[in-house]
């Protein structure tokens, strides 16, 4: 009669199934903790990115018309803006402006004000341009119009990013509140593009 538990032999079959088991489940660990790495890495650029877009959003829509002075209340080029805003720290009016400048890993948006200046952080871009919208619902490269030296300010702005890559393009709007009003057209899709974020 033969004695009762395991042999030698069934006890190291089982170990080695035993083995190959949490081998493969440990596989599946590391690939579903790196999976949960690039989501949480996406999902942080993608906020930030959404901020950064906010920011920019706001800042322009808070331009304000009246400067005294000989210095205009907005300018602006294909490259860069500057524009009069309220300013609550110093309870005034303070100059602020965006631009276009050379990154590390290419260009990248940056917002100045005063002597201050901070770069935002960049995921590529290979080609940045601004656009301004004017009452006629025609954009253009410039702003003040040479033509039109009495609008003060754009209606919008549009700044146009070709990302690095086959990432295609981004394009933030931001709609100017002294300005006056825009088309509807325009303003339901800035109304869409708010409603998403």
């Amino acid at each position: 009669m033969r004695a009762r538990g395991f042999s030698l032999l069934e006890a190291l079959v089982t170990l080695v199934i035993v083995a190959m088991v949490m081998a493969l489940l440990m596989q599946s660990l590391v690939h579903v903790l790196g999976m949960r790495e690039r989501v949480l890495r996406h999902e942080l650029e993608a906020r930030v990115e959404v901020l950064h877009e906010r920011w920019f959003r706001e800042t322009i829509a808070a331009a304000l018309a009246d400067r005294p002075g000989a210095e205009p209340a907005f300018s602006g080029s294909e490259t860069g803006l500057a524009l009069l805003s309220a300013d609550a720290a110093a309870g005034g009016m303070a100059r602020i402006g965006w631009r276009v400048v050379a990154g590390e890993n290419g260009l990248q948006l940056e917002y100045a004000q005063a002597d201050q200046r901070w770069p935002l952080a960049s995921d590529g871009i290979d080609a940045a341009a601004f656009d301004y919208l004017d009452r006629d619902g025609q954009w253009h490269p410039a702003w003040p119009l040479a033509e039109r030296p009495d609008d003060i300010l754009p209606r919008a702005v549009r700044l146009t990013q070709r990302l690095s890559g086959d990432r295609g393009e981004r394009v933030w709007w931001a709609e100017i509140g002294a300005a006056p009003g825009l088309p509807p057209a325009l303003r339901n899709q800035m109304d869409f593009i708010d409603a998403t974020f």
